[in-house]
């Protein structure tokens, strides 16, 4: 290879300008003889983390599973293109692979049921069962969770996850819940600040 001579170093010799391939990301670029990676941001981090030669990899371009295009992976193992939606069916895979394992390692059970309350999908279904199918607060029968003390642990019943997360809000004792209700009680008898459009003196 030949190179022009440039500029004489501080310390002695000579440097020239050439074409080198990066050690980093492979690409050709215009440098120093002595260097060895590009400007590249990555590549100038590679440099300083004293990161060993990437071996670079052409792979075959191949089908996305979900668009059907052709893109070239980055890697073994990739199935899906950077299309938002095809990552997304992507990232649904990969939670549905789990979810198997999960099942696989814990039985019939739900995991998360296991691990957050102790208990199964039976006995979860056996409150829901002693609780009629419904919230315990506004009866509605759908998004049902299990509800529990934030203190002691113990499960009190089934909630829907309206009436779940507003028993959360106003502290979750049985003292804020009645003050929140006191204070509905009062505006339904009467004490009112202002009608709606009624000037402020």
């Amino acid at each position: 290879m030949v190179y022009d001579v440039h500029v004489l170093p501080p310390s002695g010799g000579v440097w020239y300008n050439g074409s080198m391939t990066c050690n980093h990301c492979g690409q050709v670029f215009e440098g120093r003889s002595d260097a060895k990676y590009c400007k590249k941001q990555d590549c100038q981090t590679a440099r300083r983390r004293g990161h060993k030669p990437r071996p670079r990899v052409d792979h075959e371009e191949i089908p996305c599973e979900k668009c059907g295009a052709y893109f070239k992976p980055s890697k073994k193992g990739v199935r899906f293109c950077k299309i938002q939606e095809c990552v997304a069916s992507r990232n649904k895979a990969k939670d549905k692979r789990r979810r198997g394992k999960q099942v696989a390692e814990f039985g019939p059970s739900t995991p998360y049921l296991m691990k957050r309350y102790g208990i199964t999908e039976e006995q979860r279904d056996r409150m829901v069962e002693v609780a009629g199918g419904c919230c315990e607060i506004c009866g509605r029968t759908d998004a049902l969770v299990v509800d529990h003390d934030h203190a002691s642990g113990a499960l009190r019943g089934i909630l829907c996850r309206v009436c779940n997360l507003a028993i959360g809000n106003l502290g979750d004792t049985a003292d804020s819940v009645k003050r929140a209700y006191e204070y509905l009680q009062q505006a339904e008898l009467g004490r009112v600040f202002f009608e709606p459009g009624e000037p402020m003196e």
